[in-house]
């Protein structure tokens, strides 16, 4: 599996704000080749399908990864062979839903320049499965997130199992929570799978 990057990697003390974790996660990711990229997400989609959460999901609502995320290209496919439905996330104003997509999804780039499906429908599930992007996260479920406040407010109000999906140079120990941060559940890297709690 190909070796962490090592150029940025940093510890901080928790009085060290969010934008600090932000910038020095987001310069990492820069750095990031490819062949990290693809190997490591392929790593963490491998552990997340392994998972209680995602083998009883009817559903999953996931992400489109950009920008150094995690690659979810092939989680989108492993769904649907494996009959789930699967939904992504639209910004419409100030508010995040999902859209179902499928093989046949026509795509236009969104509000924040991350693609998005065109006259999808809008995804109703009870309690699906939501594999939650982030900057940073903590083995207990706590999350930094690029500071738009649309996960939060989502999740806040939404059942579920909530998975953080992030690379191992992603955890720390502790970081910096405002009040109307959400945990997430549950948090796989390319290493480990670290549970807080799952229904």
């Amino acid at each position: 599996m190909a070796e962490s990057p090592k150029l940025h990697r940093f510890t901080i003390r928790i009085t060290v704000n969010k934008e600090a974790y932000r910038k020095k996660i987001l310069q990492t990711r820069k750095d990031l080749s490819a062949a990290f990229l693809t190997e490591n997400s392929r790593g963490i989609l491998s552990r997340l399908t392994e998972t209680k959460a995602y083998k009883n999901a009817a559903a999953v609502y996931t992400y489109i990864g950009c920008r150094g995320e995690v690659l979810t290209e092939e989680l989108l496919a492993r769904c649907r062979e494996d009959g789930k439905k699967t939904a992504v996330p639209c910004i419409e104003g100030d508010e995040m839903v999902f859209r179902y997509v499928s093989d046949e999804t026509e795509w236009k780039r969104g509000a924040l320049g991350i693609p998005e499906p065109v006259a999808a429908e809008r995804a109703s599930d009870e309690a699906p499965l939501f594999v939650v992007p982030g900057l940073v996260f903590t083995k207990q479920g706590e999350r930094i997130g690029h500071g738009g406040g649309y996960y939060d407010r989502y999740m806040k109000t939404s059942d579920g199992v909530k998975c953080g999906i992030a690379f191992s140079f992603q955890i720390e120990d502790e970081i910096p929570v405002d009040a109307h941060d959400v945990p997430v559940d549950m948090v796989i890297t390319e290493k480990e799978v670290h549970t807080r709690c799952v229904r």
